[in-house]
């Protein structure tokens, strides 16, 4: 006779179990990829803390360039930390390219507080390419005085200690330029607290993660400092005149032409202010395509760094083919 329907074997569908099979391998395969990023991580930040105060006592005379436009929030503190470090001889150099940049008059105020340091402020007009903040270095250069330059985005703040921990590593003189972490301090606010979550929770790590698997041949706009001789062979900065990402470019040719590019163990800080929703978006945004545009590869797979996200989702995957599988 036959079979109770219940007793009766079901018909194996093989596409369904395949498809089923290859939803489970995808969920397990991201939980497995996020939490290996996480590992990493955590073994890049662990090395980083314990590499810190090992420094040099090498402290050649520097020229600190400052491009500025317009006030940024707290311009006056960020620009001050600068003239205030504990370091035996060098220059500051600000640069405007207009005489009616608002950031003049905080300019001309640290001049007056600080009568003995070597202060200079360039305005010039001139363009030579799509990246302005690289024409404002171009006409600032000329000023410089030393032998090492020291590259620093205007809303960064350092602490005295800043320019002994970053010029020590050119003891070495495969040394062709060190560049700075940074980590982000809110201005107060829910979008400026969301901006410094993904600097330090974010971005920081994922910098720790790319030295350990490709060793840095990139810098950042924290802090970029260079042999001036480097800067000066052929086209000096005019070389990066049409480039977004002027400071990612400048460490890439720093390690094209042989030297290497040391990661300090000084971090900056960064006080965030994102006063809109739609400086807030607009910010993200411009980095996302940034990121996008040098580092296609690691664009794509950012999404391993969300390793909760990661997870819930690759939970809800196999979630699905168990049920499927049992009903």
């Amino acid at each position: 006779g036959l079979l109770p329907s219940c007793l009766t074997p079901r018909p194996v569908d093989f596409m369904q179990e395949l498809i089923l099979a290859a939803i489970f391998a995808t969920g397990l395969a991201l939980s497995v990829a996020s939490c290996g990023y996480m590992v990493m991580a955590f073994l890049g930040v662990s090395a980083f803390r314990k590499a810190a105060g090992h420094r040099s006592d090498h402290k050649p005379a520097v020229t600190v360039l400052k491009p500025l436009c317009g006030l940024d929030y707290g311009l006056y503190e960020n620009l001050k930390s600068f003239c205030e470090q504990d370091y035996p001889v060098y220059q500051v150099v600000f640069g405007v390219r207009g005489p009616k940049d608002p950031a003049i008059p905080v300019v001309e105020r640290l001049v007056r507080e600080f009568p003995g340091r070597d202060i200079s402020l360039v305005v010039d007009p001139r363009v030579f390419g799509a990246n302005l903040k690289v024409s404002n270095l171009i006409n600032m250069f000329e000023a410089a005085k030393h032998d090492i330059l020291v590259i620093a985005d205007s809303d960064m703040r350092a602490t005295p200690d800043y320019l002994a921990a970053v010029v020590g590593p050119f003891v070495n003189a495969r040394v062709g330029a060190v560049t700075c972490l940074y980590k982000g301090t809110s201005s107060g606010g829910a979008l400026s607290s969301f901006a410094c979550m993904f600097i330090n929770d974010w971005f920081l790590p994922s910098v720790l993660v790319a030295r350990r698997l490709q060793g840095m041949h990139f810098a950042m706009g924290a802090t970029i400092a260079v042999r001036r001789e480097i800067i000066a062979e052929s086209e000096g900065f005019r070389r990066f005149a049409d480039h977004l990402a002027d400071d990612y470019m400048i460490g890439q040719f720093v390690h094209d032409r042989g030297y290497t590019v040391e990661l300090s163990d000084y971090v900056v800080e960064n006080v965030v202010h994102e006063p809109t929703v739609r400086a807030f978006v607009l910010h993200e945004l411009r980095w996302a395509r940034t990121i996008r545009t040098l580092r296609p590869g690691g664009y794509r797979f950012a999404f391993l760094a969300n390793t909760i996200s990661v997870a819930t989702i690759a939970w809800a995957m196999n979630a699905f083919t168990l049920n499927v599988v049992s009903l």
